[in-house]
């Protein structure tokens, strides 16, 4: 369930990403799921805007399921 989960969870954060930003481009999605709710995640990103020469961190959480 876990490894669904975390798929699922990666393509939401990235299209939500693109939706902000559609020059960057999303390098990495680094997600923790919280121990007593594996529908939660913690998630750090890695994207790189070329065109602008920059990198940029964001750092959040996501619930796969928030009405539970």
């Amino acid at each position: 369930m876990q490894g669904a989960a975390s798929s699922v969870g990666r393509q939401r954060i990235t299209a939500a990403l693109q939706g902000i930003d559609p020059a960057a481009r999303v390098l990495d999605v680094a997600m923790t799921a919280y121990p007593a709710q594996p529908l939660c995640w913690a998630f750090v990103t890695v994207e790189a805007n070329e065109a602008a020469g920059s990198y940029r961190l964001r750092r959040g959480s996501l619930s796969l399921a928030p009405a539970l």
